[in-house]
C-alpha cells in the first residue's frame, strides 16, 4: 500500500506537529487495549545493524516453528514491508483491518497522532490480531522517547552498533546518543549488545545503564568472517555459521543475534542448533549490501547513508571489487540533513572506488538535489580520474530510470564485467532496486 493512501485513512497530526514523548503513544495504545502487553516483544535499538539483527532473529525463530511479527523501517517500496508476519509483508486486506480497528478505537475522540505512532500501533495490533508468538520491534529513532518504547516488560532488549546519526534530536556526542538508545532497557530484562570495542564511551554508558536497571548485559564476542564463492560465514566461539547476509560487517550482527538466541533459550524458548544454523543461512534483507547479478554487470544495492554505514560499504567494496577489471559506476542520492562534515568524508571514501558517479535526487521532501550533490562532489579532491554527472527530473522514478540507463551504458564501454552500486538514502535505493529488477525481468540487453 502506498504511504499516501494509508495516511488518508488515519488520524495523522499535521506535518510539523511532532512532539517527542510517550504520553500520546500510551494514550493510543490504551485505546487499543494495550496490544504491546499481549505479545512477547524483542526490542532492538542502535544506529546501524538493527535491521540485520532483526532479520537474523526472525529467520531463526521461524526455523524453530514460531510465528514471528517484525516491525522495521524504512520500507524500500510499499509501506507493508514495515509490518511483516512470518517473513512476508502484511497484506493490504490485513492492514486495512488494523486501520479499521484503530479508527473504531478513536472514533468520537479529539485525538491525532504522528505517522510513526500510528504505524507502530498498527504493528502491535496486527501482531496480536494474527496471534504471533513473538514481535520483533525495531526502534525508529533513538529509543527513550521512541513510540516502540511503550512495552514495559519485553522478553529481551538488544542494542546494536551506535554511531553518529540524528544528532539534532539525539545529541551531538556519542555519550548522549548512547544514553538515548540504552534507555530501552527494562529492569530485570537481559540486554544483548554489540561489542562497541572501538567506542569505550558507548560501552561505559551502556554498562552504567545496565547496572542502574539491574539487568544482565551480554556482549557479542570476537568473531571471524570468511567469504568464498558461495557466500560468507562467521566463526563464532567454537562453531561456524553460514550467513544469508553478506559483508564482513554482518559477522558481529550475527554474533549479536546468536547471543540473543542463547538468552531466549535460557528463558525457555525452544530453538535447536539446526534452527540457528538454518535461520542464519537463510536470512535475506533487500537493500543492505545486496547483490543483483545481471548478464554483464553486477548491481549492488546499499542503504548506507550515515558515517558508519558508508564506512562499512567502503570496506565491503574494497574486499569484493578492488580488483574489478571492468568499469565501476556509482549512483548516489542523499537526504540533505544527512550530509554532515563526517558524512562528506565518508562519501568521498566510498566514491573513491568508482570511475563514474551519477547523482540523483531522492523522492523525498528532504532529498538533496542531484545538482547540489554533484557540485559538492566536484569540489572534492580525487586521486583517481572520475567523472560526475547529475541526473534529475521532476518525477523521481524517471530520473532513476535514466540513471540506470546511463550507468549501464558506462559499464558497457568495457568488455570486462562492470559494477553499478546504488547507495545512500533508502528512499532512493528502494526505487532504484525496483528499476533494476524490472529491467532484468524484461531481459534488458545490457543488464
Amino acid at each position: 500500500m502506498e504511504y499516501h493512501v494509508l495516511e488518508e485513512k488515519l488520524p495523522v497530526k499535521p506535518a510539523g506537529e511532532m512532539v517527542l514523548g510517550l504520553e500520546t503513544m500510551r494514550e493510543l495504545m490504551g485505546l487499543l487495549d494495550n496490544p504491546q502487553d499481549k505479545v512477547p516483544v524483542i526490542h532492538i535499538a542502535g544506529t546501524n545493524g538493527k535491521g540485520s539483527v532483526a532479520t537474523f532473529l526472525q529467520a531463526v525463530l521461524r526455523q524453530a516453528g514460531y510465528k514471528v511479527g517484525l516491525f522495521t523501517s524504512p520500507s524500500l517500496t510499499a509501506f507493508n514491508e514495515r509490518i511483516q508476519i512470518d517473513g512476508h509483508p502484511v497484506s493490504d486486506e490485513a492492514l486495512l483491518g488494523a486501520v479499521d480497528r484503530l479508527n473504531q478505537a478513536t472514533v468520537g475522540k479529539d485525538v491525532s497522532f504522528t505517522e510513526f505512532e500510528l504505524f507502530t500501533a498498527l504493528a502491535y495490533d496486527s501482531f496480536v490480531h494474527e496471534s504471533c508468538d513473538v514481535a520483533i520491534m525495531e526502534v525508529g529513532l533513538g529509543g527513550r522517547l521512541d513510540a516502540t518504547n511503550v512495552v514495559d516488560a519485553p522478553e529481551l532488549t538488544i542494542i546494536t552498533r551506535i554511531g553518529f546519526d540524528h544528532q539534532a534530536i539525539l545529541g551531538e556526542s556519542l555519550a548522549e546518543i548512547a544514553a538515548e538508545k540504552a534507555a530501552i532497557m527494562k529492569r530485570g530484562v537481559p540486554v544483548v549488545v554489540y561489542p562497541q570495542a572501538d567506542r569505550p564511551v558507548v560501552r561505559e554508558v551502556i554498562r552504567a545503564k545496565a547496572h542502574e536497571m539491574d539487568v544482565i548485559e551480554v556482549a557479542a564476542e570476537a568473531c571471524r568472517y570468511e567469504q568464498d564463492a558461495t557466500g560468507g560465514s562467521v566463526h563464532y566461539q567454537d562453531r561456524s555459521y553460514r550467513l544469508g547476509l553478506t559483508g564482513e560487517h554482518q559477522a558481529y550482527n550475527a554474533g549479536v543475534a546468536i547471543e540473543a538466541i542463547k538468552q531466549l533459550q535460557k528463558q525457555g524458548w525452544q530453538m535447536t542448533e539446526a534452527a540457528l544454523q538454518n535461520g542464519l543461512a537463510q536470512a535475506q534483507l533487500p537493500g543492505r549490501y545486496e547483490t543483483i547479478q545481471g548478464k554483464s554487470v553486477t548491481f549492488v544495492m546499499d542503504g548506507g547513508h550515515n558515517q558508519d554505514g558508508l564506512h562499512v560499504l567502503s570496506q565491503n567494496l574494497t574486499t569484493d571489487y578492488s580488483h574489478c577489471a571492468g568499469k565501476m559506476c556509482a549512483i548516489v542520492g542523499m537526504l540533505a540533513d544527512k550530509v554532515t562534515a563526517e558524512v562528506k568524508q565518508a562519501l568521498h571514501d566510498v566514491l573513491s572506488h568508482f570511475d563514474h558517479i551519477i547523482t540523483v535526487t531522492p523522492h523525498s521532501d528532504r532529498g538533496l538535489p542531484a545538482e547540489e550533490l554533484a557540485r559538492l562532489l566536484e569540489a572534492m579532491a580525487w586521486e583517481q580520474p572520475v567523472t560526475i554527472a547529475a541526473v534529475d527530473a521532476e518525477d523521481g522514478s524517471v530520473s532513476y530510470d535514466q540513471a540506470v540507463t546511463q550507468a549501464i551504458q558506462f559499464t558497457a564501454e568495457s568488455e570486462q564485467p562492470g559494477v553499478i552500486c546504488a547507495f545512500g538514502s533508502f528512499y532512493m535505493v528502494g526505487q532504484m532496486r525496483k528499476v533494476v529488477l524490472d529491467r532484468l525481468a524484461e531481459g534488458d540487453k545490457h543488464g
